[in-house]
This record gives C-alpha cells, sequence and structure tokens, in this order.
C-alpha cells in the first residue's frame, strides 16, 4: 500500500530535513530545484533591501531596526548559498523496500547538478554580490560593510561545507562504482578555477577576493592537518592543490601592488601552514 501510494504521489516523499546529506529535504527549503528557487528569492531580496528604510522608519530609531532587517536579510541570502551548496558532494537517500527492484538507498547527486550549483555559487559568491552592500544607507549600520559579506564566504568556505572531507570521500566512492560522477579531483579543480582564477589568468585582485582566496587556504589548511583526513584520498587532493596554488603564487608577479605582496603571502602561508 504504502510503495503504491508514493507511486502515484510523489509529493508525499520526505527525507532528512539536513541530516542525511540529501538536499532533497532541507530545512527551509522548497521546490526540486535549489538554484531556480534561489534565484527567486534573491529577485525579492533585491526588491525589498532599496524599501527597507522606508519600511522600518520610527521616530528617534537609530538605525537598531534598520540594523535588525538588514542582518535577517543577509540571513536570508546565507540560507539560499546553504540550500544551494548542499548539493555539491551531497547524496540521494530513498528508504525503500526489498521488492522495490533497481532503487539504490544512496545515490550520487547527478554530476550536471552539481556543477550547476557550484557555478550558481560562482556567480553568487565567489564574484562579490555588491549590490548587498551598495545601499546609500549601509554607512549607518557599519564602517566595514564587506564583513557581511565575508561571514557569507565563511559559512560557505569551510571545513563543514565546500571543503568537507567527508564529502570528498563520499564523491570518491561514488566516482569508484560509476565513471559519469563527479570526481573529487575534478570538483576541486572546478572551485580552485574558479576562487583563483586571477592566479591561473594573471589579473589583478580586490580586497574581496582577496579575502576569498585567504579564506580558502586557511580552511584547505585546516583540512589537509586534520587527524581525522589523515588517511583520505582528500587529504592527498587538497595538499596537492596547495602545494601547486604556492608554487604558482610564488612565482606570480602583478603590476597592482596589492595583489603582488597577496601572492606572495598566500605563498608563505601555505609553506607555513604545512610545515
Amino acid at each position: 500500500m504504502i510503495i503504491e501510494r508514493l507511486k502515484d504521489h510523489p509529493e508525499l516523499w520526505f527525507g532528512g530535513e539536513g541530516t542525511d546529506s540529501d538536499p532533497r529535504a532541507q530545512r527551509e527549503d522548497l521546490g526540486d530545484d535549489a538554484v531556480a528557487a534561489s534565484n527567486y528569492g534573491i529577485a525579492n531580496l533585491k526588491r525589498i533591501i532599496g524599501k527597507l528604510p522606508e519600511w522600518n522608519a520610527e521616530e528617534a530609531d537609530q538605525y537598531e531596526n534598520l540594523s535588525r532587517m538588514y542582518t535577517s536579510l543577509t540571513g536570508q541570502y546565507n540560507r539560499y548559498l546553504g540550500h544551494v551548496s548542499a548539493n555539491i558532494g551531497g547524496r540521494f537517500v530513498t528508504n525503500h523496500s526489498i521488492e522495490q527492484a533497481g532503487v539504490d538507498k544512496y545515490a550520487p547527486v547527478p554530476k550536471e547538478r552539481q556543477k550547476r550549483a557550484l557555478n550558481w555559487l560562482n556567480d553568487n559568491l565567489f564574484r562579490k554580490p555588491s549590490w548587498l552592500v551598495a545601499e546609500p544607507w549601509i554607512f549607518n549600520l557599519t564602517d566595514r560593510p564587506d564583513t557581511y559579506l565575508y561571514t557569507l564566504v565563511n559559512n560557505v568556505v569551510s571545513a563543514s561545507n565546500l571543503l568537507n572531507i567527508q564529502k570528498l570521500s563520499r564523491m570518491e566512492q561514488f566516482t569508484t562504482y560509476g565513471s559519469d560522477n563527479y570526481a573529487p579531483q575534478e570538483y576541486l579543480d572546478d572551485l580552485a578555477g574558479m576562487i583563483f582564477e586571477e592566479l591561473y589568468k594573471g589579473r589583478a585582485t580586490d580586497s574581496y577576493r582577496r579575502y576569498l582566496q585567504r579564506r580558502y587556504v586557511t580552511v584547505a589548511l585546516e583540512v589537509v592537518n586534520s587527524p581525522a583526513a589523515e588517511t583520505t584520498d582528500g587529504r592527498t587532493l587538497l595538499l596537492g592543490q596547495l602545494l601547486d596554488i604556492q608554487k604558482k603564487a610564488g612565482k606570480a608577479k602583478s603590476s597592482d601592488a596589492a595583489t603582488h605582496a597577496h601572492w606572495q603571502s598566500l605563498a608563505k602561508q601555505i609553506e607555513k601552514g604545512l610545515k
């Protein structure tokens, strides 16, 4: 009865709501396409952000109302980032009984879905979402607007998200038994190609991108030096990537003084972090 009921009514399916690495069932998430849903959500946030001062005006208020609502808006943006990034290195968990032939309980998120999620993160986080900090009233809330963006970066570029060793190990296992799956080496190459685009293409950086790149190196070193990752292939792949970045950064030159100093600093950071 349950099998037939679910076959005819897929809307009755439910999952772990974020506890089992299945991106199809996440808290505060609706729909079967996190990228499309998040695009709609961001379109709404862009309509809302310009209205926040008007909608939260109150006599004698010293921007506490605006600050609270702006923090809520950036928090919502953070949820969209989390919903999309959960697809990368995720798995589909489909509970079933032995009568249901041809169904695996555990299956990888399709490669094209993972790559689409990564490209979305590149467009909406790795490239600075300037509209979040471009409002004329932002300096009534802070003297360092980009710190709001750095919080978003920290939540996504972390050992519990994009550089999670369990994600890398899961991707490796799925690739071992299915060549069409997203291999961890390909994923890390794609990720580094986006985050360190200026290094690979000989371009100048800005302060936001420098923060993003420092954050990536810091977290990658944290993972590589973690005892929990010591015997994993993911650690080996990350270590090789760090050594490649160190080599390229140490040799990189730029007419932009901040960029040149940044490359030298990254090379030193990796050298020190691996000792």
